[in-house]
């Protein structure tokens, strides 16, 4: 969970340019959970979240996604938009794959 993430193209064939690499707390959001992720989600978060009507899959529990395995020190950029509810997030495309936004909160 604490690593970066890879998504690839073989596995993301929406990703429109370069593949996508995450943090492995950051998610992916889709229309559907397995029970597996159900329980693995439930485990670390403590519920199941739901952005812009699709749930929240973090990176490391997706089987599509790889563990980055390159060493070394990476900058990690957050995007939260502005609204007045500052635990708030959304769906952004990122590369063409549908993720979450930063809640503001996060970024203080």
């Amino acid at each position: 969970m604490h690593q970066l993430y890879i998504a690839n193209k073989q596995s993301f064939p929406q990703l429109t340019e370069a593949d996508l690499i995450i943090t492995g707390a950051h998610s992916i959001l889709v229309k559907s959970l397995t029970e597996e992720q159900k329980k693995k989600i439930k485990e670390m978060l403590g519920d199941i979240y739901i952005t812009d009507g699709n749930y929240r899959l973090p990176a490391w529990i997706d089987e599509r996604m790889q563990a980055y395995n390159i060493k070394g020190e990476f900058d990690i950029y957050h995007i939260a938009l502005e609204n007045n509810d500052l635990y708030s997030n959304y769906g952004i495309f990122a590369n063409g794959l549908l993720v979450e936004s930063a809640a503001i909160f996060h970024l203080n």
